[in-house]
């Protein structure tokens, strides 16, 4: 399958990460091109059609931001993560997910004697 990423946005490498995750655990083979003319399905905030990107999940993942991963914001009624009109998207999700971004803050001091994360912190154990 033949993708387009905007090279100039700030979803590019978590976006890139992501399918070659997808690709490994599939076995598939994405093809990463250089014009959206060539691809079949992709992702530009700036044009029509885009698959669902919710752009400030992305820009949380600056340090200066991290203090947004808190799974209490990113992960509201259910675990995704949604763009501003209600589409899924499935990358940032699994981005989220995958990295454990959820231990990247600690704002309730919820660490335990050994300073890890504590499974009674997490969406995991919020979500059942």
């Amino acid at each position: 399958m033949r993708i387009y990423v905007n090279k100039d946005s700030h979803y590019f490498y978590p976006v890139i990460y992501v399918l070659k995750i997808i690709e490994k655990n599939q076995a598939i083979q994405f093809v990463i091109v250089d014009s959206i003319t060539e691809a079949e399905i992709f992702w530009d905030h700036t044009k029509e059609g885009t698959q669902p990107i919710y752009e400030t999940f992305y820009l949380w993942l600056n340090p200066e931001n991290r203090s947004n991963l808190d799974h209490r914001k990113v992960f509201r009624n259910d675990t995704f993560i949604y763009t501003e009109n209600g589409e899924t998207d499935w990358v940032a999700t699994i981005f989220y997910m995958i990295n454990c971004l959820q231990e990247f803050t600690n704002e309730y001091g919820e660490l335990d004697k050994f300073n890890r994360y504590q499974f009674k912190s997490s969406y995991q154990y919020r979500f059942n």
